[in-house]
């Protein structure tokens, strides 16, 4: 791909730390976005870090950004709040991608992938009213919806609002229009800091345990950043507001019978 300047959410570890160390390994210029620890330190829970975090890009990113990979989140098995949930995992990934849009759109091309997960697609019980809350941007009333939902299911909620956020907008003349390819990954269970974190508490490891991999294994933190690196590259110009599911088999298997809705 080329050097063009690739901003990763989330960079200090799991996916986001694999991608930073695949994308500078090839000699392309990242900055790092996380809490501590990266190029830029800021919190996206909060409307102040996101602000900070739009700000330190434009200063350091130079006129124009290649790409923007949105990888931080937080568990809903973390002991955080619901409301936290939702502001990091939903609120967090679309405000810094709109602020960064215009300077992915000021190049001749560039690319987009925000990470959701497969949670958005086998999860039983969605919170709708939670996912348009989000949708409509009243993050007061999304927080409020997530704290009564719980977090588990405000993190589910908050990952699929960001699949049909990014569907919305992908097609848009903001987006593919001005050059930006807009996707989303949907990763299954994979082998991160957030997973092992989620299994200290007994409601969490009861969840990871129970995850159906008909791999037979989780997935490597490196296997979401190939992908994550394929989306961002000029062989990936053609997906736009595409899905793309890498979880060892979990959603294929909880729905065979899959068909696009009428």
């Amino acid at each position: 791909m080329s050097p063009s300047k690739v901003v990763i959410t989330g960079a200090a570890s799991g996916m986001g730390a694999a991608l930073a160390e695949r994308l500078r390994s090839r000699g392309t210029p990242v900055l790092g976005v996380d809490r501590e620890s990266a190029d830029i330190d800021a919190d996206l829970g909060s409307r102040a870090g996101r602000r900070r975090c739009v700000e330190r890009v434009r200063d350091l990113a130079g006129a124009s950004l290649g790409g923007l990979v949105t990888c931080a989140g937080v568990s809903g098995h973390a002991g955080l709040p619901g409301s936290e949930v939702v502001s990091v995992n939903y609120f967090g990934t679309v405000d810094v991608m709109s602020g960064l849009r215009p300077l992915l759109a000021a190049g001749p091309s560039a690319a987009a992938v925000a990470i959701s997960s497969i949670g958005a697609a086998v999860h039983p019980d969605l919170d709708l009213a939670l996912v348009d809350a989000c949708l409509a941007g009243d993050e007061e009333k999304a927080r409020a919806l997530a704290d009564a939902a719980g977090p588990p299911n405000a993190y589910v909620a908050a990952k699929l609002a960001l699949i049909r956020w990014a569907r919305l907008n992908a097609t848009t003349a903001e987006w593919i229009g001005a050059g930006v390819t807009l996707n989303t990954i949907a990763p299954g269970l994979v082998d991160t800091p957030m997973v092992a974190n989620a299994r200290r508490s007994a409601d969490g490891r009861a969840v990871v345990d129970g995850f159906g991999v008909p791999a037979g294994r989780a997935g490597r933190p490196q296997e979401v950043a190939a992908l994550a690196e394929f989306l961002l590259g000029g062989e990936a110009r053609y997906l736009v507001g595409a899905v793309l599911v890498i979880d060892g088999g979990t959603e294929a298997a909880s729905r065979p019978d899959w068909r696009p809705s009428s």
